[in-house]
């Protein structure tokens, strides 16, 4: 008699984990499919100033790749702000260094939050009157209670990021497919734990399905159908960072956007690979342009100048070396921010 309550026991408990899996398989793959026949139907576009000036090279990099926020986020965050000029690039006299300057910041205009709180935060809080030397932030961060104050403005700089995509609808953090997923999840590992001891095999079972809808629930994309509509718009500009040769960029003005955005994507080497590269006290030079970019012989034939990209990579190693190991010190630390 205790056997067979025992067998139907088991029985009933088989077929709630049949149909639990069967809705999380079910459920998945439906929005698999959902989301494949979206990027199918959409039409590959060409970008726009428009679509340059609402998202960012900091922004687009979030959407595409995800949480965190690099040195080469602030890059690319200050050269895109150099290149639509609301800030400038210039040389130090004196010292010969490069700094980042607002000269007229009542002129500033109506910018994107991320990239307001940017010149705020580096040109006036790590930097003097809207002057910003790379060294400054040396300077800055040289006691442990200034290294806190700073990673905690990189995380808000972080987080506003992260609140514009999803006030765009392009990242939902916690959406409908998740919390079922979620809810799924936890009613397994419950199950599975309440079988321990009357049966091992069907609490195995639970456990293990309850554990892989977890993870699957963790590390499904947060990005909404219109941010895939985006990502899709944005993928073959990453592509052609990747392969379009040089001769195919039309104007300055093109190179120095795709170099921006290359700086963001993690892409900045494999884009100068393309471009031969020239002294620039050899060829004729445009000051007002960064990257610095030079004619060479030939019809639409362009090269980049050693000037320049010792410059980025000046630039991005000071700032690595700087932040980095604060990073790495607040990790160790037992109330510190971690990237």
């Amino acid at each position: 008699m205790d056997v067979q309550e025992l067998t139907i026991t088991e029985f009933v408990f088989l077929i709630i984990f049949v149909v639990l899996s069967t809705v999380v398989i079910i459920i998945v793959v439906g929005d698999r499919l959902k989301r494949y026949k979206l990027l199918n139907h959409i039409s590959e576009q060409t970008l726009s100033e428009t679509d340059f000036a609402k998202f960012s090279p900091q922004l687009i990099s979030q959407l595409i790749y995800g949480k965190g926020v690099y040195t080469r986020h602030i890059t690319a965050g200050l050269l895109n702000l150099v290149r639509k000029r609301v800030i400038t690039l210039a040389k130090s006299e004196e010292t010969e260094s490069y700094y980042f300057y607002e000269k007229e910041p009542q002129k500033r205009g109506k910018l994107p939050q991320e990239e307001d709180y940017l010149i705020d935060w580096l040109l006036y809080d790590v930097g003097t009157r809207g002057r910003f030397f790379v060294d400054d932030l040396l300077n800055h961060t040289e006691n442990k209670k200034k290294q806190e104050q700073f990673l905690e403005r990189l995380y808000e700089w972080e987080e506003l990021m992260r609140y514009k995509l999803i006030e765009e609808k392009l990242i939902d953090t916690f959406p409908f497919l998740k919390r079922v997923l979620t809810v799924i999840a936890v009613f397994m590992l419950l199950i599975g734990s309440g079988l321990i001891v009357s049966s091992g095999l069907l609490s195995l079972l639970f456990f293990i399905s309850g554990a892989v809808t977890l993870i699957i629930m963790l590390t499904y994309s947060s990005m909404t159908h219109l941010g895939l509509v985006e990502y899709k718009k944005w993928v073959p500009f990453i592509q052609n960072i990747k392969r379009k040769p040089p001769s195919e960029y039309q104007d300055n003005e093109s190179l120095t956007v795709s170099y921006v955005y290359a700086i963001a994507f993690n892409l900045s080497d494999t884009y100068v690979k393309k471009f031969p590269v020239r002294e620039a006290s050899q060829l004729s030079l445009k000051n007002n342009q960064f990257p610095l970019y030079i004619a060479t012989s030939g019809p639409g034939a362009v090269a980049v100048t050693t000037e320049g990209v010792e410059l980025i990579n000046d630039m991005e190693t000071s700032l690595e070396q700087i932040i980095s190991p604060m990073t790495y010190d607040m990790v160790d630390g037992s109330d510190g921010i971690s990237e």
